[in-house]
């Protein structure tokens, strides 16, 4: 089989691996938005501040959420950041940190309520570019 070919193929494999990972991180950033994100918001409106623990918000939410963690069923990792800030951490459909590769994400929530999803891979090759003397 000519070089060609298989340079055509290996590439094309290598954007549906991409494009794959891409949705399922556009899948798990929409349901932390519209799940986990949700209670944590409406904890937030009920009593005025943001609660320690994802936990607090969901027990006094009442709600029965399809997947306990992530849209993978995975481990789904809540931090308070301030006072009026937070964020969760998945670490993908795999269930693996990565050292920023695959399918890890952040969904941030600032002080205006607005999110924002980020790709670990992205930040990680960002801070990874850094020297810490």
């Amino acid at each position: 089989m000519p070089k060609s070919i298989i340079s055509i193929f290996l590439l094309n494999l290598l954007v549906a691996c991409h494009t794959s990972t891409t949705q399922q991180r556009f899948q798990n950033c929409s349901y932390i938005k519209e799940k986990p994100g949700k209670i944590v918001l409406d904890f937030q409106k009920k009593h005025d501040r943001i609660p320690s623990s994802f936990e607090e918000a969901h027990q006094d939410s009442q709600v029965i959420l399809p997947n306990r963690g992530d849209a993978f069923g995975n481990s789904l990792i809540y931090r308070k950041t301030g006072e009026s800030s937070f964020y969760f951490l998945s670490y993908g459909m795999n269930g693996k940190f990565e050292d920023g590769q695959g399918d890890d994400l952040k969904v941030i929530y600032d002080k205006n309520w607005k999110t924002l999803c980020v790709e670990l891979r992205s930040v990680y090759r960002i801070f990874s570019n850094y020297k810490y003397f």
